[in-house]
């Protein structure tokens, strides 16, 4: 996955086209980076009015919000599935680029070779926004550990199933809906394997564990030879509906419950078994 960069810039006359940079966003694959200079800011400011300067840092401050909380649920602002360690996305900068307040604004994105981390980020920042910048702490949300799993687990099983893959009804008979699964194979039966954050929310939780059991039902219709796999690790206890929903895949026959640190095994099933992608 490119990285790439927009800079942030207030417009404090949009007739003159007069603008000044004010902070710095940054994509990688696994990280998003955010950083407004406050001192800037207070510099600049004084050429806006007094609605103007709230607007302009109430924009400011949503940013840091929108990506702290996506980051937090591991979803990507106008993103796809495949790109869910980003706080926003791509496409939702290019959408801030067309449909800015006009004072607030964001450049088109710029792809660069780089690997950024903190210190790349501060010294893009200094480079591109103000260089006297002094950091005290910027937006740089962790890569959540289950989104990791997830995509290394799907990143080993390519070589044998179809990932990140919607599962039709053309290709499993009766099905009526997609069901969207990590991994999805075969070699005359069908094999999936579909990874479970036990510990997300309780209704998307339900929802997810519904929907694979619906596709495991239909897999063992098609041919009773079929596997399903779901990858985890327990909640904890005190998350009382979370850990039954745990408990209730862990016992169930139809699927076969595999912990993250064990998904070497549902990889050696699907080589001994000559696995394939379906695609």
């Amino acid at each position: 996955m490119k990285t790439y960069y927009s800079i942030v810039s207030i417009a404090t006359n949009s007739k003159l086209n007069e603008k000044f940079n004010i902070g710095l966003l940054c994509v990688t694959s696994e990280q998003t980076f955010f950083h407004f200079s406050k001192d800037k800011f207070k510099i600049v400011s004084k050429l806006l009015s007094t609605n103007g300067r709230k607007l302009a840092m109430s924009a400011l401050k949503g940013m840091e919000d929108q990506i702290c909380n996506t980051s937090a649920s591991g979803e990507a602002l106008f993103g796809q599935e495949g790109m869910k360690l980003q706080a926003v996305s791509e496409p939702y900068i290019a959408y801030l680029n067309r449909y800015n307040n006009n004072l607030v604004q964001y450049s088109t994105p710029v792809t660069i070779d780089l690997d950024v981390d903190y210190t790349v980020f501060k010294t893009l920042f200094k480079k591109y926004v103000y260089r006297d910048e002094v950091f005290y702490s910027v937006i740089e949300p962790k890569a959540k550990t289950f989104v990791k799993i997830r995509n290394s687990f799907r990143k080993e099983a390519k070589a044998y199933a179809s990932t990140n893959f919607n599962v039709t009804g053309k290709i499993i008979k009766d099905l009526l809906a997609p069901v969207h699964v990590d991994a999805f194979g075969k070699n005359g039966a069908f094999v999936s394997g579909q990874t479970m954050d036990f510990a997300k929310d309780v209704t998307a939780l339900q929802s997810e564990i519904t929907s694979f059991l619906y596709l495991t039902e239909h897999t063992l219709i098609a041919n009773k030879d079929s596997k399903s796999f779901v990858l985890g690790e327990e909640p904890k206890k005190k998350n009382k509906v979370n850990h039954q929903l745990w408990q209730n895949i862990y016992k169930a026959k139809k699927v076969e419950f595999v912990p993250v640190d064990e998904s070497d095994k549902i990889i050696e099933y699907m080589k001994e078994k000559g696995v394939k992608p379906v695609e």
